[in-house]
């Protein structure tokens, strides 16, 4: 993108999108930018001279969606009166640093489209030392009185609210929608602490849950609210009991042993996935994310399986298909948090990921 084309852009009757920041070249700030929207800007909250380039161009009009912040312990106070206009989502990576959140009202206050702002904590140590955080302190409490906090490993949660109320409403109507949880045991005590006290879950994800399935879906049918179902590493956790329709002989015979593991794990997780979308019909959809690191032998060596599956393609019997990843291209750790770019127009994968 260049400066003939974005001067072409405001003759335009609509807005145009941009990726990235590094789509606009420079010299840009003696232009009218007002249909040009960015669609994501990532700071590292510290990055002045990033921060600046924005800046400018917000002031020739310029807006974005949706706002990344990687070291948020970076912010201070003053981070409340900063205007990002357009700015629809807020994502705070947490480090291991202390994050100074008494810029938050402020800053809610001054963006009136904000409807949506996750905490993710790509290190899983930010929260497990913490019984209070805004927001979640109701279910942080609940697990460390229950003494359940070596029982799982927040990884993330993300909070939303009505953009139509007035905006003394707004400040204070934040619902916890989204949760991330590492559950190493305990699961059916952790999920009924979060039921009551977070009732507005929408999108839930789970990293292993050492239970049965029928357990499972007792857990999880008291969420009313509960559309979207990630599911990570969950093939080797759970306990199916009796019922293993994927071990059936001719799924061997066709794949001659190569991709036994994957191709299983496939089969398993849309049956077991059907299971659940019939106990809890709110559930619209939901991702897996299975990995093996066997090496090679019979399950097919290293691997990882990934993708959706959608509750209205059971309903139609259309059929599903997820992702086979051989070892040589086995996606990064961040692809992980991510969809990739053959996911990126499905419905689900427009909202943050996981939370």
């Amino acid at each position: 993108m260049d400066a003939t084309l974005i001067r072409a852009i405001q003759h335009h009757p609509s807005a145009t999108i941009v990726t990235s920041l590094w789509c606009l070249p420079d010299g840009l700030e003696h232009l009218d930018l007002r249909k040009v929207i960015l669609r994501t800007f990532h700071w590292n909250g510290d990055d002045q001279q990033r921060e600046g380039r924005v800046y400018r161009l917000l002031d020739r009009g310029m807006q974005f969606k949706r706002l990344i912040i990687t070291d948020p312990h970076f912010l201070k106070e003053s981070f409340g009166d900063r205007k990002y206009p357009g700015l629809l989502k807020l994502e705070l990576e947490m480090g291991l640093l202390h994050i100074d959140m008494s810029w938050c009202g402020r800053f809610f206050s001054a963006h009136p489209l904000l409807r949506k702002i996750s905490f993710t904590d790509f290190h899983r140590m930010y929260f497990q030392t913490k019984t209070a955080f805004m927001f979640i302190d109701p279910f942080l409490q609940a697990i460390a009185q229950q003494n359940l906090s070596a029982a799982i490993q927040l990884r993330g949660f993300a909070v939303t609210r009505d953009v139509s109320m007035s905006n003394s409403e707004r400040s204070s109507q934040w619902r916890v929608t989204g949760l991330f949880l590492t559950i190493l045991n305990s699961m059916e005590q952790v999920l009924r602490l979060a039921h009551p006290l977070l009732p507005d879950i929408s999108t839930l994800t789970i990293d292993r849950m050492p239970c049965t399935l029928d357990k499972l879906i007792a857990s999880l049918r008291p969420f009313a609210s509960l559309t979207i179902v990630n599911l990570l590493n969950t093939f080797q956790s759970l306990d199916f009991g009796s019922e293993k329709p994927w071990q059936d002989p001719s799924i061997v015979e066709v794949y001659d042993g190569t991709l036994i593991g994957p191709v299983a794990t496939e089969f398993s997780m849309i049956w077991f996935t059907s299971r659940i979308a019939k106990a809890i019909p709110s559930i619209q959809a939901f991702y897996i994310d299975e990995e093996s690191r066997n090496g090679p032998g019979k399950t097919g060596g290293n691997w990882r399986l990934r993708g959706w599956i959608f509750v209205r393609d059971m309903q139609l019997n259309n059929p599903i298909q997820l992702q086979i990843y051989p070892p040589h291209k086995r996606p990064g750790w961040h692809s992980g948090w991510h969809p990739d770019s053959s996911l990126s127009s499905l419905k689900y994968c427009k909202t943050t990921f996981f939370v």
